[in-house]
């Protein structure tokens, strides 16, 4: 009987702790449905870019994860280019996407930022947990072992709710009054598949990193599953695909804080994407890597965290492939 009691106290506790997140995470309302944003994103993504293949014979396309979702700006490009990056959006996924749509138009150069986790021993074994090497809502585009992997709910709310008390240090953001009033609607969806966190303003990652220097592991969740001697097997099934359909690709590497890539060298991740990085440059590819980028010398802050650009970074950044394409 004292067993059987335990045991409801623990499954009790857990149901309350998921309601709390579900509360906290979703700005106080009590939805216990667990509705997955990255899966709504995706569904007016796809709605946006019907009408967007509708009204163009050729297009360009922007693929990749959130690094490059928040990165550029395709409209600020041409009106020819959408962008179909998604949160945590590896490369195998945007493989599935482009094998969809490869008869419905004619593309003529794809921008496809890469990560560590778009080059995993398995997409399938050994995960540990929702890492952002999985969008998991691709199978719409077709549906295999990975495409129909789903998400862990619970570690998906246990991630946001650690991430999201690191950030609540109001002295370290201006306009911090600004962000209290976008958080019930932070992203807006332009025509061309760019997506605005209005939720998200630049920060001091100086600041920050004295206070909260855990909240800096986007490095710990990109490297999951990368072994010493990369797989290129999903790297090879895109490239190929796109060589096939004859379309110029542009692999990016976004910019990263400082921050970044002194975590990386301290877990010794550094040697590994070098290691990435060198079996890239060996191939008949163009890579554009900004991954260095100096952005100290600007005066004002381009991230929100140490991997991912505000709008006002996106802006300059863009302006960098613009002038580049145009070359």
């Amino acid at each position: 009987m004292e067993l059987f009691l335990k045991k409801i106290i623990i499954f009790v506790a857990l149901f309350v702790f998921l309601l709390l997140s579900t509360f906290y995470l979703n700005e106080g309302s009590f939805d216990v449905r667990f509705k997955n944003s990255d899966e709504i994103n995706m569904h007016h993504k796809v709605k946006y870019f019907s009408k967007f293949l509708s009204q163009n014979d050729t297009i360009n396309l922007i693929l990749g994860s959130s690094t490059t979702k928040y990165a550029i700006i395709p409209d600020s490009i041409s009106s020819r280019w959408f962008s179909f990056a998604n949160a945590s959006q590896n490369i195998y996924e945007s493989f599935k996407f482009l094998d969809f749509y490869k008869d419905s138009v004619v593309i003529d150069t794809i921008i496809i930022g890469v990560e560590p986790f778009d080059f995993p021993y398995s997409y399938i074994k050994k995960r540990k947990g929702d890492t952002p090497s999985l969008n998991g809502n691709f199978k719409m585009f077709g549906k295999d072992s990975i495409t129909s992997i789903k998400k862990n709910l619970l570690l998906t709310n246990v991630a946001a709710i650690k991430k999201k008390f690191f950030y609540n240090f109001k002295d370290l953001t201006q306009n911090s009054n600004n962000r209290k009033k976008t958080k019930s609607n932070p992203e807006i969806l332009t025509d061309q598949g760019y997506s605005i966190r209005r939720d998200k303003v630049p920060i001091n990652l100086d600041s920050l990193y004295k206070i909260a220097p855990l909240s800096f592991d986007n490095h710990l969740q990109y490297f999951v599953n990368i072994q010493s001697i990369p797989n290129f097997k999903y790297f090879e099934l895109f490239d190929s695909l796109a060589t096939s359909l004859d379309i110029k690709v542009l692999y990016l590497m976004t910019p990263k804080s400082k921050f970044y890539h002194k975590s990386v060298k301290i877990k010794n991740y550094d040697k590994i994407w070098l290691s990435i990085k060198d079996s890239l440059n060996k191939k008949q590819i163009e890579i554009w890597n900004y991954e260095n980028i100096n952005v100290d010398t600007l005066s004002y802050h381009l991230f929100w965290d140490e991997t991912h650009l505000v709008y006002d970074g996106a802006r300059f950044f863009t302006k960098i492939i613009k002038q580049r394409l145009k070359e």
